[in-house]
């Protein structure tokens, strides 16, 4: 190991380069391979290419998490591509007029989010248009742009967007130096090939139970270590009590956390101690957690360390 910093481009395209039928991400129940992942991200390199969009070109990224949703945003920092998240879930025409005020060169939606008046929007600003479907990316007939060079910027940036708590979610720009160093974990760590990750059995390794979406903070520092890392990933559209249990008494994990409003649903639950005897301490974050339900006596009865 050296002490030099290694780039999040050269992560991101390390990270893509392995291929093998090793489990990656689950979703909906169904397991897809590593080299099925990195299959659709090197699609989406390669229409970025092919499009001569210039150095790091603007692209709008609405991100509902789906294997091709990780995939894509591998793609799209390896590429070093400047990516101004926008929040999905929003109407149709909110979403279009956030779309034509960015302007972007390359938008990437889910199939869902493609209804006309985001069409329409992306018609305006002369933007190519990529869909992902739940394992592919492809590029939208009669939105693809003539090859020129489109303004971007200088170094390529991650652009999050806050949590909406205090109104819309809000912009905030991240270089990449930045989100390799704070958000991507040691850097080299990740890119030495014997850490724990690469050296040990997948299966020995608890997976990511990832539901915050990537286009904000918490999905970011969530989803992009087990990306790079080789962490397998269990991934889900949102958070829901169900599925955290189920992931539990799955994988039994020793540490876990959910957001602070479904702790009371969690207590709720009258869950069965031997079914979550794994974890030995629990965290919450964006937002205070209840002190009720940090003084629930079932908490002190199980231990859990808030």
């Amino acid at each position: 190991m050296t002490g030099e910093s290694v780039s999040l481009q050269s992560l991101c395209g390390a990270a893509i380069a392995k291929c093998s039928d090793t489990p990656a991400i689950e979703f909906d129940g169904q397991w897809f391979s590593r080299s099925q992942v990195n299959a659709i991200a090197r699609k989406v390199i390669d229409a970025i290419d092919a499009m001569d969009l210039g150095e790091h070109p603007l692209i709008a990224f609405a991100a509902r998490n789906r294997p091709s949703t990780l995939a894509a945003f591998l793609a799209v920092l390896a590429r070093g591509c400047t990516i101004r998240m926008v929040y999905p879930f929003q109407s149709s025409e909110a979403l279009a007029a956030e779309l034509e005020s960015i302007q972007p060169a390359l938008t990437i939606l889910t199939d869902e989010d493609i209804a006309s008046p985001v069409t329409q929007a992306l018609r305006h600003c002369d933007s190519t248009l990529l869909s992902l479907s739940v394992a592919d990316a492809q590029l939208v007939d009669g939105f693809n742009r003539p090859g020129r060079p489109i303004a971007g910027t200088d170094r390529p940036q991650l652009v999050l967007l806050t949590s909406g708590t205090t109104g819309r979610p809000k912009p905030f720009p991240l270089d990449f130096d930045v989100v390799a160093r704070y958000y991507a974990g040691d850097p080299r760590w990740l890119a030495t090939p014997e850490t724990k990750a690469e050296a040990a059995d997948a299966a020995d390794i608890t997976p990511a139970f990832l539901y915050f979406p990537i286009g904000n903070i918490s999905g970011l520092y969530t989803t992009l270590p087990a990306l790079l890392s080789g962490q397998r990933v269990v991934l889900r559209d949102r958070f829901n009590l169900d599925a955290w249990l189920e992931f539990v008494k799955r994988f039994q994990p020793s540490v876990f956390g959910m957001p602070p409003a479904a702790y009371r649903g969690f207590l709720d639950l009258n869950i069965d101690p031997a079914d979550i005897r794994s974890i030995r301490a629990m965290g919450a974050g964006a937002a205070p957690l209840d002190p009720d339900v940090k003084a629930e006596p079932l908490r002190r009865a199980m231990a859990f360390q808030f």
